[in-house]
């Protein structure tokens, strides 16, 4: 949808003659409008530092769990800014999607395809020596790549509330460390295959010592 759809005519004149006029009184606002959208340099060096971070992660690097975060969320603003950029400008010429790789494609028919079930079982408890950190397992999954572990300080049944919390390429060495004594906290993991995540888990509540 179109932002001056089902607009009438009386109403898009002087908005638009609003615009026109604010760049007429100053040029530097179109050129400031374009220093924001992000440069093919910079998309291909963010897309590296999340993949970089993300193999270190589910190598078993938990330290750098937070940074892979912050990471992912800079990413997603900086991704989405330039998909919505494509988007527009697909009407002027609808082959632009498809050339990025952006085209909808039809999902195959096959096992391959198929998302990580649900994981059973998963189990969380306080380290033995190490205070804030806790360990955990579940059953293995089939077509699992490796895990992803959520953690909730709030209500659990809040989906808001949950973050990203650890990764693990095993089903049982499942790791979560700077946790606060006297907080009490929700975990759940779910499986990431290829094709993506399957089903979170149940989630235990358990308080930090």
């Amino acid at each position: 949808m179109s932002y001056f759809d089902g607009v009438h005519d009386a109403e898009i004149i002087p908005a638009t003659a609003s615009i026109v006029v604010a760049m007429a009184k100053d040029p530097t606002l179109y050129q400031s409008l374009l220093s924001l959208l992000p440069t093919q340099r910079e998309l291909a060096e963010i897309h590296e530092r999340h993949k970089s971070l993300y193999n270190e992660v589910l190598g078993g690097d938990s330290g750098k769990a937070a940074q892979l975060d912050e990471e992912r969320k800079e990413l997603n603003r900086r991704f989405s800014m330039f998909i919505g950029m494509v988007k527009l400008a697909a009407p002027g010429d609808p082959t632009l999607p498809q050339k990025l790789g952006l085209a909808p494609q039809k999902a195959k028919k096959s096992k391959a395809t198929a998302l990580p079930t649900w994981p059973g079982n998963f189990q969380m408890q306080q380290h033995r020596t190490e205070h804030g950190v806790f360990t955990g397992k579940c059953n293995p999954v089939p077509r699992a790549r490796g895990f992803e572990m959520g953690a909730c300080e709030g209500d659990p049944t809040i989906e808001s509330n949950w973050r990203y919390a650890a990764m693990a390429v095993c089903a049982s060495k499942l790791e979560v460390r700077g946790l606060i004594p006297g907080t009490v906290y929700s975990f759940r993991v779910r499986a990431v295959g290829a094709n993506g995540p399957g089903p979170w888990s149940s989630f235990v509540t358990l308080m930090a010592t």
